[in-house]
């Protein structure tokens, strides 16, 4: 064993301070012993390895703005799929919103028309940002072609529910009348959507999915009442389904659709519930007398 002898330097005060030992065994850098106050060698450094020799590094390798942009896509596109598609209370409150939307847009639309309505407004009164409304529709036009399907949708889902399979064809037909002039003046938003809408030709509603796989149903059913009632003798004979059903709609629409203006023409308020009333009983007379055998 090395024995170590202490050494000092003097002081100001003259004492003599203890500095290092007069031997430290073997130095660090592979050396023999070295004496007391010999100045130390100068430390070596491990060498680093050069960043292209590590993994994931390249001296070639130069960043550009568009890597940064697809690592950034690709994070979210990660991200995304691992998300999924919400579930649970999440799944309700995307719903929910999703509603919320669309029924104030039926409101603005059935009131300002597609020109009128703006989306600034359709989304504060759904009580989200303007950019939900892109979120869940992509476009105004892709909401405004939303509401018209949920209102005509609306419509031909309620239709369908009649079970009229078992009902003899007059009364059928006649039922069917019932259900519509009463939707209809249930729903104003309805008939003002489908005024607007006219007015623009069915722009918007020809790109609609939706409405005409649940309309054809609705001609269908009226043809098997009509076919029904010819062999049995208790409806005219050789009447057109879609012609049934267009007088059905006008004898449930015009009045309503035109309110404002034959009120205002005839000085007598259309909107009257009791006007209304007799209305829909002399039209279903009306449709009850035409359709009858006896009228051909």
């Amino acid at each position: 064993m090395t024995e170590s002898l202490s050494i000092g330097v003097k002081t100001r005060s003259g004492l003599r301070a203890p500095v290092c030992s007069a031997w430290r065994g073997h130095s660090t850098n592979g050396g023999g012993p070295r004496r007391a106050g010999a100045a130390a060698p100068p430390k070596q450094r491990r060498a680093r390895p050069r960043r292209d020799d590590q993994p994931g590094f390249s001296s070639r390798r130069i960043v550009t703005i568009p890597d940064i942009a697809s690592a950034i896509s690709g994070t979210a596109v990660a991200r995304k799929k691992k998300i999924g598609p919400p579930t649970g209370p999440r799944a309700k409150n995307t719903a929910e919103t999703r509603d919320r939307i669309l029924q104030s847009a039926i409101g603005h639309f059935a009131k300002g028309g597609f020109n009128g309505a703006r989306t600034e407004a359709i989304a504060r009164d759904a009580d989200v940002g303007n950019r939900m409304i892109y979120h869940y529709f992509g476009d105004k036009e892709g909401l405004y072609v939303a509401a018209l399907d949920h209102v005509l949708t609306g419509l031909r889902l309620e239709e369908l529910k009649l079970d009229l399979s078992v009902t003899p064809p007059l009364e059928g037909l006649l039922t069917m009348f019932d259900f519509t002039s009463g939707h209809f003046e249930r729903h104003p938003d309805l008939v003002r959507l489908l005024s607007a809408e006219n007015l623009l030709g069915a722009t918007y509603l020809q790109r609609s999915e939706a409405t005409p796989q649940v309309a054809s149903p609705v001609v269908g059913q009226i043809s098997d009442l009509l076919r029904r009632g010819e062999a049995e003798e208790s409806v005219r004979p050789g009447l057109d389904p879609l012609h049934v059903y267009v007088m059905m709609v006008a004898l449930s629409y015009f009045h309503l659709s035109n309110a404002p203006t034959l009120s205002a023409i005839w000085n007598r308020d259309l909107t009257d519930s009791a006007w209304r009333a007799e209305h829909r009983r002399l039209s279903r007379e009306m449709l009850r007398t035409f359709l009858r055998p006896e009228a051909t």
